[in-house]
């Protein structure tokens, strides 16, 4: 693994040679300047440096400035808006943590702690503890320096931080999304709303009993404190406080922090199993739609032939053909949903093939004929003899052509006809079926493909149906790597010219 590589900015050669020794020892590749210009210069060149350590005293440019110069001079890199930078100081007090952190120092140790602080200061910027990474913290504080002092603390233990002003906009960005954030780290004293009055908001309405709430504070007075945890506080920490006293103080909630998140992802994926399973149900109602609906046809095909037989019992050998072909059709239909409940199960492959658009167009047709006959309407095709299509030849025929024909015939009126067209547009195929019926109610329209609330209607005649068949058309058209498109003249809005036009767009296949 490569050694990570720091810079040492420091006008002093022997503080730079014991902070060498001590990085070096802990595993670190190092580089120095000996002032803050000299450090600008270099970094303009270095571009793998991880961190930086700057001395805050140092004659002409100080350590303050040079990292001002660092965020915010837009001909150096960019990646030193982010670079981590930890202030050695001879002087460490609240005023210039205020200020360092307000231009974006990431930690600062003094001098008479380097033995015991420099190196474990940059493992804990460089390499966060693994129980801290990627939580999520909101820092609630009316006072920018004060969180910005938090923040740089949370985000050298590789939490990722959100800032709110004061409670009310704490409370607004929570609500949005509830289950976002692991720890919120809340001022007591704050306009507009109280670090108290937001704890108890987010306890009684929001309902966010488990999140862990540490509050600042300036008092030690038993009362306040005492409120505090029955307003619903996890702990509290007076201010002014140092960074390792903030760190023990989250530790002891980071076990409520991850049992949270993992009790949130765990209801996440029950969540995901139950819509899992909702849409294999729907899908289960989908096959038991198509098995009803589309079996309708061949059974129907096999009573008017024997309703025919009855009346003329000598007529049998010329229905018997029909009678087979119904029964064949009917038996296709249950072979198609079985593959169809296989294919849903990832059992199977949905083959496409080429098929014969024409061919098996008018072999729904021969299936139908007899609708056709009922209301004296004419089919009229005009599809290429020689015109191929990606899709499946029983499922093409049984559910797409005759589902699409069965509502042409159905809102039709008697002695009237549909005109049936295909032709090759580039790498596709367009097939249009047109009939001049009733048109669709524009009520019904965006529901026309819906699953859950079926379109079914009375035909012209009276006829009857499930509602489910162009939600079917669509599916199985999905398949085929296909589309539809439906365009309708209902005849109330359109009285003298009315109707239905289907567009189905196939990929062209070769035979």
């Amino acid at each position: 693994m490569q050694q990570e590589r720091i810079l040492i900015v420091d006008d002093s050669a022997f503080m730079r040679t014991v902070i060498r020794t001590r990085l070096q020892k802990a595993g670190y590749q190092t580089l120095e300047a000996p002032d803050g210009a000299s450090a600008l210069e270099l970094v303009r060149h270095e571009k793998d440096i991880a961190l930086i350590t700057m001395d805050v005293e140092m004659p002409h440019l100080d350590g303050f400035s040079t990292c001002r110069r660092l965020r915010n001079d837009e001909t150096l890199p960019a990646y030193l808006k982010t670079l981590p930078v930890v202030f050695i100081t001879s002087y460490d007090s609240v005023e210039d943590r205020f200020r360092g952190f307000e231009i974006g120092a990431t930690d600062f140790v003094g001098k008479e702690n380097l033995e015991t602080e420099l190196v474990s200061s940059v493992d804990r910027i460089l390499h966060p503890g693994a129980e801290m990474i990627g939580l999520e913290a909101l820092v609630v504080d009316d006072s920018f320096f004060a969180r910005k002092i938090v923040a740089r603390i949370l985000s050298s233990c590789g939490m990722v931080v959100t800032e709110a002003e004061n409670g009310q906009a704490a409370l607004e960005i929570i609500s949005r999304a509830p289950d976002r954030f692991d720890l919120l780290i809340v001022d007591l004293n704050m306009p507009v709303m109280n670090g108290m009055e937001l704890t108890m908001r987010l306890r009684l309405e929001l309902g966010l009993h488990q999140l862990p709430i540490l509050m600042l504070s300036v008092t030690e007075d038993k009362v306040t404190q005492i409120e505090m945890f029955k307003a619903g506080i996890s702990d509290y920490l007076t201010k002014p406080f140092i960074k390792e006293e903030l760190i023990g103080r989250l530790r002891a909630h980071i076990e409520v922090a991850l049992f949270n998140k993992k009790l949130r992802e765990y209801l996440q994926e029950l969540k995901q199993n139950k819509e899992t399973i909702e849409t294999i149900s729907n899908e289960r109602a989908e096959l038991l739609h198509v098995l009803c609906h589309d079996l309708a046809n061949p059974i129907g095909a096999v009573i008017s032939a024997l309703d025919a037989v009855g009346r003329h019992p000598e007529r049998f050998v010329l229905f018997k053909d029909d009678l087979r072909k119904s029964a064949e059709q009917g038996l296709a239909v249950i072979r198609m949903v079985r593959e169809l409940r296989a294919i849903e199960d990832n059992k199977r492959e949905f083959e496409l093939r080429a098929v014969n658009l024409k061919d098996a167009m008018e072999e729904s047709l021969r299936i139908l004929h007899r609708r056709f006959e009922d209301k004296n309407i004419v089919p009229i095709v005009n599809i290429p003899d020689d015109l191929m299509v990606r899709a499946e030849k029983i499922s093409l025929v049984n559910c797409v052509c005759s589902n699409l024909l069965t509502n042409a015939v159905k809102f039709s009126y008697p002695d009237n006809r549909i005109d049936i067209n295909a032709v090759r547009e580039g790498s596709q195929v367009k097939m249009v079926v047109r009939d001049y019926g009733a048109g669709i109610p524009e009520s019904l329209m965006p529901h026309l493909f819906s699953l859950n609330k079926a379109t079914s209607r009375p035909g012209t005649c009276g006829e009857t149906g499930t509602g489910f068949g162009m939600m079917l058309v669509r599916k199985f058209m999905g398949r085929y790597d296909g589309r539809i498109g439906v365009e309708t003249r209902d005849e109330k809005a359109y009285p003298d010219d009315h109707g239905t036009t289907v567009n189905l767009y196939f990929r062209l296949a070769t035979p």
